[in-house]
């Protein structure tokens, strides 16, 4: 897990940047690099669950991202995740 933090006073060039950042969040998202992706504007901190094989695919993965020069980030190597969104009712038509 990576968690990210930013200036909350957001300058012109990063409001500028998001929709490209965000484009390219969920281009990452549909291949199943980024798992999930949560942001607290007001607190300036953004927490991203990436699968990767290793540390250096993440930091290059992380260079890609248009806010990247913006932000800090810290990585933690997560034991497991659980997600709701692994979980999924079930309907018998019984």
């Amino acid at each position: 897990m990576v968690t990210f933090s930013f200036e909350t006073a957001l300058s012109h060039k990063f409001i500028t940047l998001v929709p490209k950042h965000r484009e390219k969040v969920n281009e990452l998202m549909m291949d199943g690099k980024i798992l999930t992706y949560s942001l607290c504007i007001e607190s300036g901190l953004l927490w991203a669950v990436f699968e990767v094989k290793n540390e250096f695919e993440l930091k290059k993965i992380i260079k890609t991202l248009p806010l990247s020069s913006f932000m800090e980030f810290e990585i933690n190597q997560l034991t497991f995740h659980n997600s709701g969104a692994n979980f999924s009712m079930s309907y018998s038509l019984n």
